[in-house]
């Protein structure tokens, strides 16, 4: 075996490239060397460590190259932006190998220029790790360098090979030193092994070169292909947003293929809407790509084109996407490529789909929520407009009530019954007219949750007895007689208000379909652990039509009484979502000729 050769790597990327050595056996073969980079160099010392020597004399780093030669190994270079003069490396003894600049290591030259055109500061983890000494090489206070940061740059973009852990905390750090956002992109070890590695790879096999090392190499690169899509492909579905999806399957056939033309054009019902390229907003598409859309229209499998191939994304006959990535790096393995990229379609296809739906979900409910906004808004309008309703005429018409009953009373005996009758009757309407409001406001509350209960304890005969007394004019005028049959003692937790609202509107029901000589009596009992309170007249009744429709809580159901009362429709309704609201049930019993019984039946609370 030969002896091992070195290569000098840039201080920064050192971490990587003693990883990928390690995982393929190859540290025996290629000894790394840190490469001084410039970026670090002590603008006051220009003091630098290299191959475990100090070098204290200010030379610049292209000259310390041709310094080392007499005593270093040959070598090879990677990351060649640093050296001033890359010429001097070459007459040291070494060879220039990798891209121009020092990240072109771990990414694609696309994803670091469109990074840079977007304003982003790039860092790999080395020197994140060592950021404050850095940063503070640029000679700032806290707040210019604030200032500096900001109008120079946009944000902060690691590059995050993943070989150094816990690199987000310095991140983050930087990112808050320097007042600007942060971004993460976790490239891996995958483009360093595709291009980088390569290279390692072939200095090794110039040491030692075994016949069958190229073709277990080739096996070995094409399983590390479908391992790193398997990986990247495993959080693809994760992303809810379709943008963040064409984003990523850009990303992925990057790295997988590294194409130097890479963009997707984007599909809505069957026609091409828009192009996006990696890292870039969505763009309206030229007269070429149009083109090429309609020469693949019908294409459902990836087709070739040139150098590189076209990608149809469909999901259920519909056409997703088309990917265009055109110009490979290694043109040879075009081939293996296609075969890689059709057993990853389906998941692609998929994804996209998913994210599609989703966000179509997410506008629905954006919608549902907007009109739900607008349906309360009339909502809390028509609350405003009963509460009007009810304070500016309830307040009046019972008033007016009031006056009429005392002048019918006052003037009882001086007036002919004629007068006297149309009296009576104009205090009823008046009546009825404040109970309509009072149920009307009532019910609005119990529609909106805006009614508040406050159970307290009942004297139950006491409050029938004054909900007989408030009606007793209407009573006397259609010559009816009233029973309060409740025991001594009945006493039952419930809302004062909401139970007096129900036995106002049942008791004035009931007088309303009963017949002159009749009678209304409200009996009341308690067994089984519930409070049983019936409200029981002689009226008319009704047959099994009817009574279905006055069962029908969803609806109103309105009929003339026996002298042509005319109703709301409201009160049945109001009382079963009071009854209801305070924890009971309503139940409602008729014969036609016999009468009705509305029976309400509480839990005991106490």
């Amino acid at each position: 075996m030969s002896a091992p050769k070195s290569c000098l790597v840039c201080e920064f990327f050192r971490a990587e490239a003693e990883d990928y050595l390690a995982r393929k056996g190859l540290a025996d073969r290629l000894i790394v060397q840190a490469l001084p980079a410039v970026c670090a160099s002590d603008r006051k010392a220009n003091t630098r460590t290299f191959a475990g020597e100090a070098m204290q004399d200010g030379t610049p780093p292209d000259l310390q190259l041709t310094k080392l030669s007499a005593t270093a190994e040959p070598y090879r270079i990677f990351g060649t932006a640093c050296p001033r003069n890359p010429d001097n490396a070459g007459q040291a003894g070494g060879k220039a190998l990798g891209p121009g600049g020092c990240l072109g290591l771990i990414a694609p030259d696309w994803l670091l220029e469109n990074l840079v055109r977007e304003g982003a500061y790039l860092v790999s983890p080395l020197w994140l790790a060592d950021w404050k000494r850095l940063v503070g090489d640029w000679g700032f206070g806290p707040e210019e360098l604030k200032a500096f940061a900001q109008e120079s740059m946009r944000s902060i973009c690691l590059l995050d090979t993943l070989v150094i852990p816990g690199i987000e905390r310095h991140l983050e750090e930087m990112s808050e030193a320097l007042g600007l956002p942060n971004l993460r992109i976790p490239v891996g070890m995958d483009y360093f092994d595709a291009h980088t590695g390569k290279q390692f790879d072939e200095l090794t096999l110039k040491s030692v070169a075994p016949p069958v090392e190229p073709a277990v190499s080739a096996s070995a690169r094409i399983a590390a292909d479908y391992a790193m899509a398997l990986d990247l492909l495993g959080t693809l579905n994760l992303f809810q947003t379709e943008s963040d999806v064409i984003q990523e399957l850009l990303n992925i056939i990057a790295m997988l293929f590294a194409p130097r033309d890479l963009y997707l054009v984007r599909y809505a019902e069957k026609i091409p809407t828009g192009m996006i390229h990696p890292f870039q907003e969505e763009s309206a598409i030229d007269g070429t790509t149009a083109s090429m859309c309609a020469d693949f229209e019908s294409n459902t499998r990836i087709s070739g084109l040139g150098n590189g191939m076209v990608i149809p994304l469909d999901f259920r006959d519909q056409r997703m996407a088309l990917i265009f990535a055109l110009n490979f790096e290694v043109p040879g393995r075009l081939d293996s490529y296609r075969n890689l990229m059709e057993s990853i379609v389906p998941i692609c296809s998929l994804s996209l789909s998913n994210a599609r739906n989703f966000e179509g979900l997410l506008w629905n409910e954006v919608m549902l929520r907007t009109k739900q906004e607008e349906l309360l808004e009339s909502l809390k309008l028509r609350d405003r407009l009963l509460s009007i309703i009810s304070h500016d005429l309830r307040g009046p018409l019972g008033s007016m009530g009031e006056l009429l009953r005392f002048l019918a009373e006052d003037l009882g005996g001086t007036i002919a019954d004629s007068p006297k009758l149309m009296l009576t009757e104009i205090t009823l309407a008046a009546d009825n007219i404040n109970l309509l409001l009072h149920n009307l406001l009532e019910w609005a509350k119990a529609q909106n949750s805006t009614i508040v209960l406050r159970p307290e304890p009942l004297d139950i005969q006491q409050l029938v007895q004054e909900t007989f007394d408030l009606l007793q004019s209407q009573a006397l005028v259609k010559q009816l007689v009233f029973y309060n049959q409740i025991p001594d003692g009945f006493i039952m937790h419930a809302d004062s208000n909401a139970l007096q609202t129900v036995l106002r509107n049942l008791v004035s029901n009931a007088m309303k379909f009963t017949k002159a000589g009749g009678s209304v009596r409200i009996v009341g009992t308690h067994e089984n652990s519930r409070y049983r309170i019936d409200v029981i007249d002689t009226g008319v009744g009704m047959d099994t039509g009817r009574l279905a429709q006055a069962l029908d809580f969803s609806k109103r159901y309105s009929s003339q009484g026996t002298q042509g009362e005319r109703g709301s429709g409201l009160g049945l309704v109001l009382c079963h979502d009071l009854t209801k609201k305070c924890g009971g049930e309503m139940h409602i019993t008729s014969e036609l000729g016999k009468g009705t019984t509305v029976t309400l039946l509480f839990p005991d609370i106490a």
